[in-house]
């Protein structure tokens, strides 16, 4: 099964799509309140406090070599904002949704405390109401 690969725009004011999440260059969800999305992605007051600013959070988090997370993570983050904030994905993706929960891959990963109510991890399989 091959997770939905969403992406977002927030930094890019002359493209159509900023503002937006997308999945294969459809927007999915319109990001509203650009802090309440970030601070689903896991960006707190007390990195803010740091001069750590959200993009540079979510490149160090999860998108460089080594980071703390991978791609999967910030994929499962995306899902669980969509699923909190948009009936609409709720209703579309649901059943995709379902087919994804438990399936993370990334092994090493799943030994982390911080991993274990992610919605991709193994164990949610388990519990999962999709």
């Amino acid at each position: 099964m091959t997770l939905l690969q969403f992406k977002y725009t927030l930094s890019a004011q002359n493209n159509p799509d900023n503002g937006y999440i997308t999945l294969g260059g459809n927007k999915v969800h319109q990001i509203y309140n650009e802090r309440e999305f970030y601070k689903a992605l896991g960006y707190t007051e007390g990195v803010s406090v740091l001069g750590v600013l959200p993009e540079e959070f979510v490149w160090d988090e999860y998108r460089k070599d080594n980071g703390n997370k991978s791609h999967l993570c910030l994929q499962a983050k995306i899902i669980e904002f969509l699923l909190n904030n948009s009936l609409l994905f709720a209703i579309h993706f649901s059943e995709r949704f379902g087919q994804c929960v438990g399936s993370c891959s990334d092994f090493p990963r799943h030994q982390k405390l911080n991993c274990t109510y992610c919605l991709l991890h193994p164990n949610q399989k388990e519990d999962s109401p999709y």
